[in-house]
């Protein structure tokens, strides 16, 4: 099997690895090593087992069996007896693919270009990372024309609501039931048990409360829902503010550098050291986040940076001298770099899955997407009163966040790292959307660097003009990261990444052909705009790429290494342009070398088109 053989796993062994798995699920629940805890005691976990081995390890284990099969009841008993459990406890559900539609024959036409896609998918994942050749690929063309008699085609099946409610009779006619001890009946509720013990319903709202003795209360999740959502809505607030202050971090010293380097008597080489410093510390405290976050928590690991991200905002606010500047920037891009990924994880496990979760993804990503625009007109505010404020201000908001995270980010959640391994290394897909990400923010912010020292020195622009002149780079991207899903969606990410890894070459050829101090309009505005399309189209789908790329197991390891790769981006071109600017006294030389780089990136992103988005 492929995707045993990608995870180093023995097919022979899958049984034993799965109950193995359950009871470290269970102890991880039962001592609290998961928080927020379960509201449902016991905790309703299901086994989705076809065969009788598996059946009498679901109830061996008291879990639900997730297949209602007549001859699988047997086994299911023999577990339970020999697992030693409360007969009440048994359950059983099952699973029915139906499309429901009032004309079955006339949608299959439409339903089978996405059932096509569906089994594709699932036959090119099972090889994907592996050494096994790709299977062959299913057409449109190998589906029947009509929907087969029997109204299925493997195991989907296209059907009236009228069939549907005759299939779900079929499916639980031979099941044995009856009515529940504890009262459930007088509600109507039809059940699924074993003769003599209490009942379970898939159509009982009570009985989705949990499997439980007779007579044991409940905790409802209505009942705990007012503290749970007040609690969770607060952990937001604290989470996406700080993701808003890191955020900013990265870009509130731009427009203030050319007023620092005056100040300090300091070249663009010495003065980028305040961006390229933040982003090293980033890079370099990536991969030993999930360490230091399995080894204390969450909770310690964040509340921790938190504090250290304050202290530095103050250290650097008071400091005239650039080493201690330079040395606040890489500290508070270390900090930024725990908790950035641990805010995302404690919305993973804090969070219910479904809506409520992506809702809190969606916000969280919206506050880190808005920062680099609100860095932008913070900076352009501060500088003119004195530099100093663009780095001492974040300390008493680090602060407020801090004393507000005390009460709110739970305790107990620890998150294991996962191995770097060498098949990570070895991904192309994943290689190539690292490659495409650290060119494109590598030569983004080696662009805006230089726009904002032309801007004050040729046109003789004050910080807060710069700052609205920069605008045009950032704001789109902020405004498009709701609807960059439907994007990738409907391009695909290898189209997308190829369009933005071009319209950031356009960008930096256009500034190179026309390096003389034009007029805003005629000279950065297009460059801008260029680049932040660039940005619009291909951000969102090359941190896609990069996170399906690999199996799920091994994105806690690869998302640093792609992360990691964009922060090397600024690392290397922020140096790297200031220092061929300072040497040569002007643009062309540094903006050769955004260009040379955005061809990398276009070369990466056409290498990408070969493979299926």
């Amino acid at each position: 099997m492929p995707e045993y053989d990608l995870f180093g796993a023995e097919f022979d062994r899958r049984f034993g690895r799965v109950e193995k798995n359950i009871r470290e699920v269970r102890r991880l629940w039962e001592e609290g090593g998961i928080t927020p805890g379960p509201i449902q005691r016991p905790v309703p976990v299901w086994g989705g087992f076809y065969g009788p081995r598996g059946a009498r390890i679901a109830d061996r284990l008291g879990i639900g069996l997730l297949h209602i099969n007549r001859a699988m009841y047997e086994h299911y008993e023999a577990g339970l007896a020999e697992g030693g459990h409360d007969p009440r406890t048994a359950r059983v559900s099952d699973l029915l693919p139906v499309i429901l539609a009032d004309d079955p024959e006339a949608v299959w036409p439409r339903i089978a270009p996405h059932l096509v896609h569906q089994m594709n998918t699932y036959r090119l994942g099972s090889v994907e990372g592996t050494d096994h050749p790709a299977p062959p690929l299913l057409k449109v063309e190998d589906f029947p024309e009509k929907r087969p008699e029997d109204g299925s085609w493997a195991t989907l099946e296209v059907l009236t609501p009228e069939q549907a409610a005759v299939r779900i009779h079929e499916r639980t006619r031979d099941c044995p039931s009856g009515t529940s001890s504890s009262g459930r009946a007088s509600r109507g509720c039809r059940t699924i048990s074993w003769p003599g013990t209490s009942s379970w319903s898939p159509s009982c709202r009570s009985c989705w409360r949990g499997s439980r003795p007779v007579g044991e209360p409940v905790v409802t999740p209505a009942a705990a829902a007012p503290h749970g959502i007040h609690r969770h809505r607060a952990l937001l607030v604290v989470l996406s503010g700080n993701m808003l202050l890191d955020a900013i971090e990265v870009s509130v010293v731009l427009v203030a550098l050319p007023s620092i380097g005056a100040d300090l008597g300091l070249t663009m080489w010495s003065v980028q050291w305040l961006m390229s410093g933040f982003a090293l510390g980033f890079a370099a405290m990536l991969a030993l986040g999930p360490v230091l976050s399995g080894r204390f928590g969450l909770r310690r690991v964040y509340l921790a940076a938190m504090l250290l991200f304050a202290l530095a905002s103050v250290v650097g606010g008071l400091s005239d001298g650039m080493a201690m500047l330079v040395a606040s920037r890489l500290v508070k891009g270390a900090c930024a770099a725990l908790t950035a990924p641990a805010g995302l994880a404690l919305i993973g496990t804090t969070f219910p899955g479904g809506p409520p979760q992506r809702r809190a993804v969606s916000v969280y990503s919206l506050f880190g997407a808005a920062g680099f625009t609100a860095g932008l007109l913070l900076s352009g505010a501060l500088a003119p009163g004195h530099w100093h404020g663009t780095f001492l201000f974040p300390a008493p908001v680090a602060l407020a966040l801090l004393v507000w995270g005390f009460r709110v980010i739970p305790g107990g959640v620890r998150q294991p790292p996962t191995p770097l391994g060498g098949a990570i290394l070895r991904n192309g897909p994943l290689v190539r959307a690292t490659m495409g990400a650290a060119t494109l923010n590598g030569t983004y912010i080696g662009l805006l660097l230089l726009a904002t020292f032309r801007a004050s020195d040729a046109f003789g622009w004050r910080p807060w003009q710069v700052a609205l002149g920069l605008l045009p780079a950032c704001v789109p991207l902020a405004v498009s990261v709701p609807f960059a899903g439907r994007l990738v969606q409907r391009f695909g990410t290898g189209r997308l990444i190829a369009a933005g890894a071009l319209c950031a070459l356009a960008s930096q050829l256009y500034a190179l052909l026309r390096p003389g101090p034009l007029s805003y309009a005629a000279g950065l505005l297009p460059a801008l705009l260029l680049v932040s399309a660039a940005f619009v189209l291909s951000f969102a789908a090359l941190n896609m790429q990069a996170a399906q790329s690999v199996a799920p197991a091994l994105r806690g390891a690869a998302v640093p290494v792609y992360q990691t790769g964009v922060q090397l981006g600024s690392v290397v071109m922020l140096p790297l342009v200031a220092g061929l600017a300072t040497l040569t006294d002007g643009y062309r030389a540094p903006l050769l070398a955004t260009s040379l780089v955005a061809a990398v990136g276009v070369v990466a992103a056409v290498g990408g088109l070969r493979e299926r988005t």
